[in-house]
């Protein structure tokens, strides 16, 4: 299977992209917002002469990029992508790694599908509420929330009369406003300074950005972020779902999900190992990879 890149194909018929690197044991990787199957290459590398990963690109994004969200809850949309892949690849248990949204839809696969076809699960930073709410002040971006999402549903609400055309006829001020508003979201990933300026730097060159996020079927990125903006996303009953022994890393400085809220996984989750990173942000396996990496090995190893 080293190198195999089949193309699956989804309930609703279309293609969905696999890559399958390695060889050996299988293990799910499920990438984050705004990336691919790419991310994890570098990650899963040092481990493919014993294991075999099987790295989809979600439904919207890569190589997947045609395959258009049907349903209004992406999660259970990406939920769904997932049993239909493994199905295809005729797998019926792994141990699943997932990152940020990829970690979330994960959750929702435990909510929906019982979780038969994950044997162990790693977790890496995400919070288990979406909005923030009275009460509760660590959802996405913590204190900095509001503000944020002022300018996205201002921003969705301008782009909604081209929701239908190509990006081409997307109005130059409301393309650069989508790019700019983007590229403070994924800063906002890293807690390196310099690991967040050259992302906000990157994300000011378009053809950079198009090669990360092909605009073809650009409406995809608009119902997830609607989606988060809308649906009362809150998983954290969906950790009743997860039997199976339970990995979850935090980023000791994440930005994008507040770490004291990703703590309370000790109450929703009492099963669960947690390691927490100190200096790293929302992206780990870039801002700690020798962590990680030591880590991935220890959970690779204790899946066999």
């Amino acid at each position: 299977m080293v190198g195999a890149m089949p193309y699956v194909r989804s309930r609703d018929g279309h293609s969905l992209f696999v890559r399958v690197v390695g060889r050996g044991e299988p293990c799910l990787m499920v990438h984050g917002f705004a990336s691919d199957s790419r991310s994890w290459l570098p990650f899963v590398a040092p481990f493919s002469g014993r294991y075999s990963f099987v790295i989809p690109d979600l439904r919207g994004f890569g190589k997947s990029h045609g395959a258009a969200l049907r349903r209004a809850c992406p999660l259970t949309q990406f939920a769904e992508d997932l049993e239909d892949t493994l199905a295809a690849l005729a797998i019926p248990s792994l141990p699943v790694v997932g990152i940020s949204m990829g970690a979330f839809c994960t959750v929702q696969s435990f909510r929906l599908f019982g979780g038969e076809r994950f044997s162990r699960y790693l977790y890496v930073d995400q919070g288990f509420v979406i909005r923030n709410h009275a009460g509760y002040a660590f959802g996405m971006l913590g204190a900095a929330q509001a503000v944020f999402f002022t300018r996205l549903r201002a921003l969705l609400s301008e782009l909604e009369p081209y929701l239908h055309l190509p990006w081409a006829d997307v109005p130059r001020a409301l393309q650069s406003e989508f790019w700019s508003l983007l590229g403070e979201f994924a800063a906002a990933a890293f807690s390196s300074q310099p690991l967040a300026a050259l992302v906000s730097a990157l994300s000011r060159r378009e053809r950079f950005m198009r090669g990360q996020l092909p605009v073809e079927q650009w409406q995809s990125y608009i119902n997830i972020v609607r989606a988060y903006l809308e649906l009362d996303y809150d998983l954290r009953p969906g950790f009743r779902a997860i039997d199976v022994p339970l990995t979850v890393l935090i980023g000791g400085r994440s930005r994008m999900y507040p770490p004291a809220g990703q703590r309370t996984i000790a109450a929703l989750a009492p099963h669960a190992v947690v390691h927490e990173f100190p200096e790293a942000g929302h992206m780990i396996p870039y801002e700690a990879p020798r962590a990680f990496l030591r880590v991935l090995d220890t959970f690779l190893a204790q899946s066999r």
